[in-house]
C-alpha cells in the first residue's frame, strides 16, 4: 500500500453499482460471494480484544455497515434492540432473510450523516462501526465522527474496527490510522478505552495479510475510576442503573452540547 496515495481504488467495469453512500460501489455485484463469508465468522471471534467492554444488559444498539446482520444477530439474542443500517440492498435482503428477529429493524442509510437515524432522535448505547471507516474520505471521516458520537448516550460505547490491507478489485477504500481516528474522537469528546491490532480472522484476508484496529470509545464526561464497561447511563443516588436507550433519547444524565466554536474546524479535502 503505497504511502503517499490516501485514496486506494481498484475499479472493473462489470462493477455497475450505482453509488449512493460512500463505499458502497462493488458490493452488490460481490453480495453472492460475501454473505456466506460475512456469516462464518462468530461474533466472539472477531471481537474477542472489545467483549469484556460490550454491555450486559440490554439496550438500544446501532449497527452501522450492518452487512448480513450477523453481529446485529448476536446482540438480539441477548435481549438488544437493533437498528441496522444498512446501504447495500442485497444485504439487507440477506439480514432479513438470515437474521429475522422482531428486535432488529433495517434502515437504508449511511455514513457521514446517517441521516434517517439522526432524525429519529434516538440514542443510543451501543454503537458499532466495522469495516466502514476506510470508506470514507477526510473530510468524510470528521464529519461522520461528529455525527456518530451525537448518537450515543452519556455511558455509551462506540466500537469501531479499522481495515488494513490490499483493496479487492471495483471497492473504494482510504487509508485510516488509529492516530487519526483517536484524534477525530477526541474532537467529538470522545475518550478512548482500547486500542488494538490483530490479524483478520478470515482464512482468505488472512492470506492477504488484511489486519484489523479494533477501537472503543465513550464520551469523555463518563470517564470514573467505578467504570467497568457496564451498559446504561450512569444513576443518581436515588436511582440504579438502566440502558439509555430505553429512555426518551436518553435525557436523563445527557450531557450539554458542544458549543459550535469549540469545535475544530474540518479539515481540507
Amino acid at each position: 500500500m503505497s504511502s503517499h496515495h490516501n485514496e486506494i481504488i481498484q475499479k472493473d467495469s462489470s462493477y455497475g453499482e450505482a453509488e449512493i453512500f460512500p463505499g458502497t460501489q462493488g458490493y452488490a455485484a460481490a453480495a453472492k460471494d460475501l454473505i456466506p463469508r460475512y456469516n462464518a465468522i462468530p461474533f466472539a471471534s472477531k471481537y474477542r480484544t472489545a467483549l469484556h467492554l460490550l454491555p450486559q444488559k440490554p439496550g438500544l444498539v446501532l449497527d452501522v455497515g450492518a452487512g448480513t446482520g450477523a453481529d446485529a444477530a448476536w446482540f438480539a439474542a441477548r435481549g438488544h434492540e437493533v437498528v441496522a443500517v444498512e446501504p447495500t440492498a442485497a444485504f439487507r435482503a440477506a439480514g432479513k432473510r438470515l437474521h429475522s428477529h422482531l428486535l432488529i429493524k433495517w434502515i437504508d442509510d449511511g455514513l457521514p450523516q446517517l441521516s434517517t437515524v439522526v432524525a429519529s432522535g434516538k440514542r443510543f448505547d451501543t454503537l458499532l462501526l466495522t469495516a466502514v471507516w476506510m470508506h470514507l474520505d477526510q473530510g468524510q471521516r470528521w464529519s461522520a465522527m461528529q455525527t456518530v458520537a451525537g448518537l450515543l448516550c452519556p455511558a455509551g460505547i462506540l466500537l469501531m474496527a479499522l481495515r488494513h490491507g490490499p483493496v479487492p478489485i471495483g471497492r473504494v477504500m482510504y487509508e485510516v490510522s488509529a492516530k487519526e481516528t483517536i484524534a477525530l474522537a477526541n474532537s467529538a469528546g470522545l475518550q478512548l478505552l482500547l486500542n488494538t491490532r490483530t490479524k483478520s480472522a478470515q482464512d482468505m484476508n488472512h492470506a492477504l495479510a488484511i489486519e484489523w484496529t479494533q477501537l472503543v470509545f465513550t464520551p469523555r464526561a463518563m470517564i470514573k475510576k467505578e467504570w467497568r464497561g457496564n451498559s446504561g447511563c450512569w444513576p443518581s443516588a436515588k436511582t440504579s442503573p438502566r440502558p439509555c436507550g430505553k429512555m426518551s433519547s436518553c435525557s436523563a444524565g445527557q450531557k450539554k452540547p458542544v458549543p459550535e466554536t469549540a469545535l475544530p474546524l474540518p479539515p481540507h479535502r
